[in-house]
């Protein structure tokens, strides 16, 4: 079984994806990262329909999930801001709960922007 989903775009910096409301209340999601999050979540689901892929459970085992950013140049974000939105916009459509999953990330500048999520057994 495996699965491969290409974004045509990177995720919003978790610097750029909350917003404090106030002084005692709390954070919010930022438009940005709202509009990402369904972007991602159509194009997650056709990939799933694609591969004829099941959700990764929420049991004892850790799935190591790859996440491949490609940047424009040099002056790019910090990868690993990167991931808190788009694990979140991937949570109930490729795996169960987020817990379980181990992360490994590459980065590469190819003069384009790019998010390749892949998974294989």
């Amino acid at each position: 079984m495996k699965l491969k989903i290409e974004l045509d775009c990177l995720p919003p910096s978790v610097n750029h994806s909350y917003r404090k409301r106030g002084r005692n209340y709390g954070m919010y999601m930022t438009e940005k990262a709202k509009n990402f999050k369904e972007y991602v979540s159509w194009i997650a689901k056709k990939a799933r329909r694609k591969y004829k892929f099941t959700p990764l459970p929420y049991d004892n085992k850790f799935y190591r999930i790859n996440f491949e950013f490609h940047f424009k140049n040099r002056k790019h974000p910090d990868p690993n801001n990167l991931l808190k939105v788009l694990i979140d916009s991937l949570e109930g459509i490729v795996f169960e709960n987020d817990r379980n999953i181990d992360v490994s990330t590459t980065s590469q500048i190819t003069g384009k922007e790019k998010t390749i999520i892949w998974w294989e057994r």
